[in-house]
């Protein structure tokens, strides 16, 4: 029996359209993680099925049928960033093995460095090489370090001499000061004697500095009885010049050139600020002239004494140096000299006992002598009679 119509159902045309139509509500229900690309249709309404070969295929379902069902989206891996390439690729190792052989290089320019500097240092300690000047610091003239060229046991009058120096220079500015107010006062003869001043200075500094001052650093620096003996003579001379410019008699041209005690007196009648300045200035003349006396009597022990503070300073070093070889200290304590376990009364001595106790330094109790010995620079020294 034909079945047309809406009869048709069991095997006509609607179950075929009705097929095509569960299709296409399968295609629309897939999952939006995997979904197809946009599908073509027909006139009919039909689906038209893409190739398996065709790119655009995609299964509904790419898993199924496996163990696991992933439902997060495909990800591709983050792009990787490219490396700047040189156009040469030994170009950085060529920069490494530069840069490690500059710092070879550096490593080895630096110990030279130092290695020329301590030679410089070993010849101008021995006289064969000119050092920097460093004196004065302002404009260097000429090498001057106490503490490097000359002994410690030597400094002492070395640097009392200096500050007598100095103290002469001071002295020669504050004379200029005062005869600079004098020139604002009326006064007879200030302009000559403040020219006088200034010649006083420039003369007195320089010649001063070079005379005794250097005769008694390089007496010291090296030892040499010559230069003492040069020094006493002009440090006398200006020890001289020291008592005179305190008294500062005027005459002549030379009325207000040192302010001294006349001169002070005298600048009373001109107010009182000169008064006071000058009386200011004859006390730092007295000043250096008492400090002059002292640096005399400081030296000449140090020349009278040299010799034994020679011997002492190398008794001493012995001393100390078989001391640090023992091990031992030397603290001016008495020590008992006798065996262990026996009688005997202890003896003065160093107290340097070896590690083992058995070697023992000793030495005499002081002389009367010995006991007048004065501090001297750091070191023992005798007066003398």
């Amino acid at each position: 029996m034909s079945t047309t119509g809406w009869g048709a159902f069991g095997a006509g045309a609607w179950s075929q359209h009705a097929e095509n139509n569960f299709h296409i509500d399968q295609a629309q229900q897939q999952p939006l993680y995997n979904a197809p690309p946009p599908q073509n249709y027909d006139e009919q309404g039909i689906v038209a099925p893409v190739p398996v070969s065709s790119p655009a295929y995609k299964p509904a379902y790419p898993n199924y049928g496996g163990s696991q069902v992933s439902s997060a989206p495909a990800t591709q891996p983050p792009p990787q960033p490219n490396p700047v390439a040189f156009p040469n690729s030994s170009r950085t190792l060529d920069i490494e093995t530069r840069e490690q052989a500059l710092m070879a290089k550096e490593a080895d320019l630096n110990r030279r460095e130092k290695e020329l500097a301590a030679q410089r240092a070993e010849l101008e300690g021995k006289g064969l090489l000119p050092k920097k000047k460093n004196w004065p610091f302002f404009f260097p003239m000429i090498y001057h370090n106490i503490s490097a060229e000359v002994p410690e046991h030597r400094r002492r009058p070395v640097r009392e001499g200096y500050c007598a120096w100095m103290g002469l220079v001071w002295c020669l500015s504050w004379n200029i000061f005062c005869a600079s107010v004098m020139l604002g006062q009326d006064a007879n003869q200030k302009v000559p004697s403040w020219f006088l001043t200034i010649i006083y200075w420039i003369t007195g500094v320089p010649i001063s500095f070079y005379s005794w001052y250097r005769c008694l650093y390089n007496g010291a620096k090296v030892d040499s009885g010559f230069r003492f003996i040069t020094f006493f003579a002009l440090f006398a001379v200006h020890t001289a010049f020291c008592i005179w410019a305190a008294i500062a008699v005027p005459f002549s041209a030379n009325q207000w050139s040192f302010c001294g005690f006349l001169t002070a007196i005298k600048a009373n009648s001109h107010g009182t600020f000169p008064a006071v300045i000058f009386w200011v200035g004859a006390g730092f003349w007295s000043a250096e002239a008492v400090f002059s006396l002292w640096v005399i009597r400081e030296v000449w022990w140090f020349f009278r004494s040299r010799k034994e503070l020679e011997t002492q300073v190398a008794t001493n070093a012995a001393v100390a140096a078989a001391a640090d070889g023992r091990g031992a200290f030397a603290n001016n304590q008495p020590v008992n000299s006798s065996p262990a376990g026996g009688g005997g009364a202890p003896s003065w001595g160093w107290g340097a006992v070896g590690a083992n106790q058995s070697t023992v330094m000793v030495s005499t109790p002081p002389s009367d002598q010995q006991e007048k010995q004065t501090r001297f620079g750091g070191m023992m020294r005798w007066g003398g009679k």
